[in-house]
Parts: structure tokens; sequence; C-alpha cells
């Protein structure tokens, strides 16, 4: 092979090596972003989880109806996720917040006979401490 060639054959190796080891990077951080996010989501459905716990174990409206108000408030993101893996989790978090308020409106109503629909408000509004 002629010395050009051979210089071809190494330009030709050398940037596919660089476009693999870009490739390979992109890979790498993208999968530890997954994983970060569904850390992050495991631990806030955890916190979630624990307080839904609490409220239904609980007889003390006042309390039942404050831990309603901060479930309502927790993980509530100022602006849209961006990515698909945070849309995703995003969703996730609002499915199971959404249904821990629900468990909970349901405990609220057994616990007091009222019937004030199934929006946390109304219930926030009427037994939770005042902000």
């Amino acid at each position: 092979m002629s010395p050009v060639g051979q210089k071809r054959v190494v330009i030709v190796l050398s940037v596919t090596a660089a476009i693999l080891a870009v490739l390979a990077a992109w890979g790498w951080a993208r999968a530890s972003l997954n994983e970060v996010h569904a850390t992050l989501a495991d631990g806030w459905t955890e916190m979630l989880q624990e307080s839904r716990d609490t409220a239904l174990t609980s007889t003390n409206v006042t309390e039942v109806a404050d831990t309603l108000r901060w479930v309502g408030r927790f993980y509530r993101p100022s602006e849209p996720p961006a990515s698909g893996i945070e849309r995703h989790h995003y969703n996730l978090m609002e499915r199971i917040r959404v249904g821990y308020q629900r468990d909970i409106v349901i405990h609220l109503r057994q616990l007091t006979g009222d019937q004030l629909g199934d929006d946390p408000k109304p219930w926030i509004e009427k037994y939770a401490k005042p902000e």
C-alpha cells in the first residue's frame, strides 16, 4: 500500500474511533441521567407513601387534612419537564400523587361523614390548619 493509502486508512480509522468514543460517552451520560431520575423518583414515591400511610392510620382530621395539602404540593415543578425521561418520571409521580390524594380524601370522608366531593381543596379548606 502506498503512503497516501496508509494515511487515508489512518484517517478513516481515527475518525471512526472518535465517533465511537463520542457515541459511547453520550450513551453513558444518558444512562447515568436515567439512573439519577429513577433514584430520585424512587425516593419521592417512598416519601409520598410514608405520608399517605401515616394519614390513613391517623384519626386526627386536622393532621390528615394537613397531610393531604402536603401531598398535593409535593413534586410540582415550576415548568414542564423537558426531556422524555423527565416527562416519564413526572407523569409517574403525578399518578402516584393523585392516587394518594384520592386515598386520603376517602379516609377523611370516613372520619368525618362529610361529603365534600373528590377534590382535595374543600377538605383542606375545611379541616387543615390555616396557613
